[in-house]
């Protein structure tokens, strides 16, 4: 089977509906690619097709990924794929497992290049991004990015982050700021677009190198979020930073 194929699905089966067809792109990975996290328990199919239909019918608003083994027929329900993150608990595949997973792409943002953006993607999830090539501040990268009606990167999901990550590690191989910041109540980490990073995000997007854990407010004054490879190579997390302190960054393309 080829790693990309074409599915032809019928609306009754994804909507509800009586009529109509939906044309659905899957594409197979494996655990070392992308990850997912598990929606309930699996059960058997005779193929990735029913197994991923069979999640769909199951799960209709969160079903975007399976996990699929041809020998045993084990079919795992999962949620939005992402590249791996090595600190996230729960999911799926397994480091070792032969199993591969089915994607669901989502939607493609528009992007234009006449700025310097560029879309990147991983694992089905895509972003139009403007990589920094000059280091600013914080309140100075918010300006840069709001004047290409854009903004700091929000990696407020586990798609997003596991994103972010790997452009910032992989392209850009620096430390970038993100839109996240404790700045008005310390402690309270919240991002650019007003919502709070969550419980669970916080149990697995901070550093923790060399006896050191983030956030720290070294200092008392670290209140903006940057990813770490520069200083850390190989750590694997965000960390809080001094808000005037020069980083790379990258922005998003807003949508209209």
């Amino acid at each position: 089977m080829d790693l990309v194929f074409w599915l032809i699905i019928i609306s009754q089966v994804l909507r509800g509906a009586s009529t109509g067809q939906r044309e659905v792109r899957l594409k197979k990975s494996t655990g070392s690619d992308c990850q997912t996290l598990p929606l309930g328990a699996p059960w058997t199919s005779v193929s990735a097709i029913e197994c991923y239909l069979t999640c769909v019918d199951q799960f209709p608003d969160s079903c975007h990924s399976v996990v699929y083994n041809p020998d045993t027929l084990a079919c795992t329900p999962g949620s939005t794929a992402f590249g791996p993150i090595e600190t996230l608990p729960s999911s799926i595949p397994g480091a070792n497992s032969n199993d591969a997973i089915y994607y669901l792409k989502q939607p493609v943002p528009a992007c234009n290049a006449s700025l310097g953006f560029a879309l990147y993607d991983v694992c089905g999830t895509s972003a139009c991004l403007y990589l920094s090539i000059s280091e600013l501040n914080y309140a100075d990268a918010v300006n840069a990015c709001a004047n290409m009606n854009s903004t700091l990167f929000i990696a407020e999901t586990e798609a997003r982050f596991s994103l972010i990550w790997y452009v910032s590690l992989n392209v850009l191989n620096q430390d970038t700021w993100l839109g996240l910041t404790d700045i008005a109540i310390e402690g309270h980490f919240v991002w650019e677009n007003g919502n709070p990073l969550s419980t669970w995000q916080s149990g697995y997007v901070w550093t923790n190198s060399l006896g050191r854990i983030s956030p720290d407010n070294a200092v008392g004054c670290e209140h903006c979020v940057e990813t770490v490879h520069h200083l850390w190579p190989g750590v694997f997390g965000l960390n809080d930073l001094r808000c005037h302190v020069g980083n790379r960054f990258i922005c998003e393309l807003r949508n209209g």
